[in-house]
């Protein structure tokens, strides 16, 4: 069993660096998304699988994005 874990992030500029999660997917709602050389614009969708790197994400002009992240539970590690 995985535990799935949501955020919804308003980004005003700025940028998160190189992370490692088990499984990534982004849907930008407004602004851009910038991801390992791509530009990502409103309904662009990004997915990062488990136990990869994820990133750089930067945000030059702000932006909202939807995140769903899946991690193991405690019992499946």
């Amino acid at each position: 069993m995985r535990q799935l874990s949501t955020a919804l992030m308003l980004v005003i500029g700025g940028a998160l660096a190189i992370a490692q999660q088990p499984a990534l997917r982004v849907v930008v709602i407004e602004g851009e998304q910038h991801v390992a050389g791509k530009v990502l614009k409103k309904g662009d969708f990004h997915y990062a699988p488990p136990n990869t790197p994820h990133g750089p994400f930067a945000y030059p002009k702000g932006g909202i994005v939807f995140a769903v992240y899946r991690f193991p539970t405690a019992a499946a590690q």
